[in-house]
């Protein structure tokens, strides 16, 4: 009985020194990026609906990562509520594995969360990026068939209609600061869906104009459905150079307080474009995930079907630490925003 218990009591020590000496380390049990991509599926989603620069920007994205990340590659339209679903999901639902990402534009995210928009439940500094592309001005444009051929046309007419997505975007922000230092007499209609839905508008008589990116408006007018009108910027930027900035038309001399301070920051107005992960994303997978973004941009390739589907160059690569940098700039100076929404009251009706 005594050598019976023994031997039991040695059997179990035998076992339990297997178990610990079989379990893996810390280091073996997280793989590297790379084994970890290999073969996974990421998916890239976008808040506009299909055809828009951003979802040609993620599609585009789409066919050239998988040689680089060894993954798959889906793309996703989530445009409910106007995208703010699917924001907000990115900081509080979204699982942080490094396998869920967006494609957007500082435009759709910042603004919002500067301005303290009630329905945003994100916070542009937890948010990790990836990396993205320099910033251009945004441009009012009209349809070409229209009665509005200049810019002295646009500021003598009278009840203007802007055709816009929702209130918080930067492109409804740049299209209420272009309306109040143009002195542009008219309001902005909201609820058209993304891009489309706003060219839409201005071809079928629902709107006399909208605010676009240079990329889009590059493209409208080469398929002769928009006719670009100025810059609203201080100053000239590439693409669309050839349109003049609205600080060239208006004498700064005759701006009012409000008017200078909304220029003063009119960095809000960033259109940077950009891909970006939850927060808690693992360093090591938001590093690879970096590398190879920056390579896929690198790519001849990329760059002639980004050239085909946009008629623009790809803008200068910005890293994503230089937009976290930016981000948490831009949230140090969110309470001098109240301006902006004092600034869109007067005009989104």
């Amino acid at each position: 009985m005594k050598t019976l218990l023994t031997l039991s009591l040695l059997l179990a020590v035998a076992m339990i020194a297997g178990t610990v000496s079989a379990a893996p380390s810390p280091a073996a049990a997280t793989d590297s990026p790379a084994k970890f991509y290999q073969g996974k599926v990421i998916t890239i989603n976008t808040q506009s609906p299909a055809g828009s620069t951003s979802d040609l920007w993620a599609r585009t994205l789409a066919v050239y990562l998988p040689e680089i990340t060894g993954a798959k590659i889906a793309v996703k339209n989530e445009t409910a509520g106007g995208g703010r679903v699917i924001e907000n999901a990115f900081a509080t639902t979204i699982k942080p594995d490094g396998l869920t990402m967006m494609f957007t534009s500082a435009g759709t995210i910042w603004p919002a969360f500067m301005t303290g928009d009630p329905a945003v439940k994100f916070d542009i500094t937890k948010f990790q990026y990836i990396g993205g592309t320099e910033s251009s001005n945004t441009l009012i444009a009209v349809s070409p068939k229209g009665k509005i051929k200049t810019i002295d046309d646009l500021r003598k007419a009278k009840g203007l209609k802007f055709a816009a997505s929702n209130k918080t975007s930067l492109l409804t922000y740049a299209n209420a600061l272009a309306m109040s230092i143009l002195g542009l007499d008219g309001r902005i209609i909201t609820g058209f869906q993304g891009s489309t839905g706003r060219l839409l508008a201005i071809q079928q008589g629902d709107a006399d104009g909208l605010v676009t990116s240079p990329v889009s408006a590059a493209r409208g007018m080469t398929d002769g459905v928009m006719l670009p009108l100025v810059q609203i910027g201080t100053e000239r930027t590439k693409p669309c150079e050839e349109f003049p900035s609205m600080m060239e038309i208006v004498k700064a001399d005759t701006l009012n307080d409000m008017q200078k301070r909304l220029i003063a920051s009119i960095d809000i107005l960033s259109d940077a474009k950009f891909l970006f992960a939850p927060p808690g994303v693992q360093q090591d997978r938001m590093a690879f995930l970096s590398g190879a973004f920056k390579k896929a941009l690198e790519n001849p390739a990329l760059r002639a079907a980004m050239l085909k589907a946009t008629g623009e160059d790809i803008p200068p690569y910005v890293s994503g630490d230089a937009l976290s940098k930016t981000a948490k700039q831009l949230a140090a100076r969110k309470p001098e925003m109240t301006i902006w929404n004092d600034v869109l009251n007067k005009y989104v009706k």
